[in-house]
Order: structure tokens, then sequence, then C-alpha cells
């Protein structure tokens, strides 16, 4: 991240942390997959990223590294650094996107930031949890989850096995009311 900041232009008023989230502090042992850069706390033993040429640079016969890195509580992490807003979050954490959220419950409340999120069923599944409860917990702090169909947002209710979409947004009902009408 450091490098694209650079190569960006884009150093002022962007500041990098080398942490990650969960719902809990604690030095955890991660995985990364030899073609691709998707490490995770579960090994992912799809084929998509462990095979050479599908992502990354991996090579053939190469191993899945362990590295151990720190995570901590969004809600933790904004109150020691003293953050007062926050617009828009991103998660794309290959399965513990359900672990990031509830480590930031107050963010949530508080805040009420527009969030874009992958869901797989497979990574989730790796982490006990089914991508239904991110929604159904987005749904008890007052907000409703959405697709992007044709440059529109559609109101997206429960995944099943039938469902191809993998990146999703969440909308505060009363906060995004305007955004939700714009784009519906």
């Amino acid at each position: 991240m450091q490098k694209n900041i650079i190569l960006n232009n884009v150093q002022h008023g962007i500041e990098t942390f080398n942490i990650g989230f969960y719902n809990e502090k604690d030095d955890f042992k991660f995985f990364v997959p030899p073609a691709s850069e998707a490490a995770s706390l579960r090994p992912i033993t799809d084929s998509f990223y462990t095979q050479y040429g599908n992502v990354g640079k991996g090579k053939i016969g190469e191993e899945v590294r362990e590295i151990i890195c720190h995570v901590e509580r969004l809600d933790d992490f904004i109150e020691k650094n003293n953050i007062q807003n926050i617009d828009f979050l991103k998660c794309d954490v290959e399965g513990a996107e359900k672990m990031v959220f509830t480590g930031g419950e107050k963010l949530f409340r508080r805040y009420q930031p527009i969030v874009y999120t992958e869901m797989l069923r497979k990574h989730a599944k790796r982490f006990g949890y089914h991508p239904n409860e991110i929604i159904l917990l987005f749904q008890k702090w007052g907000y409703e989850c959405f697709i992007v169909e044709n440059g529109k947002i559609k109101k997206f209710e429960k995944m099943d096995a039938e469902t191809a979409e993998t990146n999703f947004f969440f909308f505060h009902i009363q906060k995004h009311q305007k955004i939700i009408n714009k784009y519906k």
C-alpha cells in the first residue's frame, strides 16, 4: 500500500497502519496462498488461490506461507486514534468479514458508514457462519443490503445456493435514504 501511495502521488492525508481487524485484539497466524495475496486466518484450499497462474506470482509447488499479523477491533482502533467520522468502509478479508463487523458495532451505530463488502459462502464456511448472518447483523444496526444490477442498486434480502453475487453494499436506511432513492 505504501508503494501505491507513492506511485500515485497521494501521500498527503493518508496514514497507513500495519494491522488487521477482527473481533478481538491479538497476534494471529495468517495463511498466504502462493498464487495470491488473499491471506486469511484460515487456510484457503480453493484451487483458484493455490494454483500457479490464476491470481498472483506463485510458483508450482510453492507452499502456503504463514505470517503473524497484529489484529485489533475496529471500535478500539477508532477510539485509540481519535477518529471522529467514517463515511465509507470496504471489507474483503476472505471469510472473516463477520468478525471484523462485530468488532465495530459502535462504529456502525454511531457513524453509519456506507459499507462495501465481499461475502462468499465458501469463505464464511471456513469461519463457521453463513453470510446471511452478516445481513441480519447489519439489519439490527438499521442497514439494508444491496447489490448492483444494471447500474442500479437492488435490495438483497437473503443469500442462497443460487446467489452468484459476491460484493454487496450496506446502506443505513435513514442516513443514506437519498442515495438509495437516487440509485434504485
